[in-house]
């Protein structure tokens, strides 16, 4: 719990109005330090800003940290349908359909009237499918080439010796390759599995102390004025230097502003 004398609910909510506002101007990154300046000032855990930040960063293309935010959204309040579906969002964007499937699913049964939220668990089910049968090709066309290359080998090394090409031997240098393509296929679809789980990892940074990077200058309220307290004497312990670190920061911050969505 934030220190009373840290607590400011009217700033909390003026702050995240001000976000609201950005946000729907397409100024995600500036939304992003309103929300987690209000999350600072607020007497409690607000979830809808936990939501609200996690649509700035998938906006953003930050997909793991809107998990992460989504998450938070979650657990505050389990049976609110938004948070759940934030986390959808963000692993379509990671490209995780079943995933996002599976989250849409819960947020359209926290609210069956909500039309927008049975579409888009129609839209995520075609994804998966559809998914499903482009991992299907990676193990065929391995087969095909795998094949195809067999049935070169063995015609060109017979045409080679003045020979014609045996069909038995065709047929088992095809399908001995085939094997051996249908699991290099296998192997090809599950990198690709894991490359796409790799973009919803969490985060080594937690998104307070993330955005605050963004921003050195921003106010830190509550517990992310301790939080930033302690990185700060973490650094003094590890002999870091300081002025470079806050080089480095306004160097992450410009770069990270510059890609507001257009």
């Amino acid at each position: 719990a934030q220190p009373r004398d840290l607590m400011n609910p009217e700033k909390a909510a003026e702050t995240k109005a001000e976000g609201n506002a950005r946000l729907a101007e397409g100024d995600c990154v500036l939304a992003l330090k309103l929300y987690t300046e209000a999350i600072g000032f607020s007497a409690r855990r607000d979830h809808a800003l936990f939501s609200n930040r996690a649509f700035a960063f998938t906006k953003l293309g930050q997909y793991a940290r809107a998990i992460a935010d989504a998450d938070e959204a979650i657990q505050l309040s389990p049976r609110w349908p938004k948070g759940h579906f934030r986390k959808a969002e963000a692993l379509k964007g990671c490209g995780l359909h079943q995933e996002a499937f599976d989250s849409y699913r819960v947020a359209s049964a926290l609210d069956l009237s909500d039309a927008h939220l049975q579409k888009c668990c129609v839209e995520a089910q075609a994804a998966v499918q559809n998914a499903t049968r482009q991992g299907h090709m990676f193990i065929v066309s391995g087969a095909l080439i795998a094949v195809a290359l067999a049935v070169v080998l063995v015609v060109s090394e017979a045409y080679a010796k003045g020979e014609t090409p045996a069909l038995g031997s065709t047929l088992a240098a095809g399908g001995a390759l085939a094997l051996l393509g249908a699991s290099g296929g296998a192997a090809g679809r599950e990198l690709r599995r894991y490359s796409l789980a790799s973009r919803a990892a969490p985060p080594a940074k937690d998104n307070d102390e993330f955005v605050r990077q963004q921003f050195p200058g921003m106010k830190i309220p509550g517990a992310s004025k301790k939080a930033n307290q302690a990185t700060g004497a973490a650094s003094e312990a590890q002999g870091e230097d300081k002025p470079t670190h806050r080089a480095r920061a306004r160097s992450t911050n410009k770069s990270f502003r510059n890609r507001v969505p257009k």
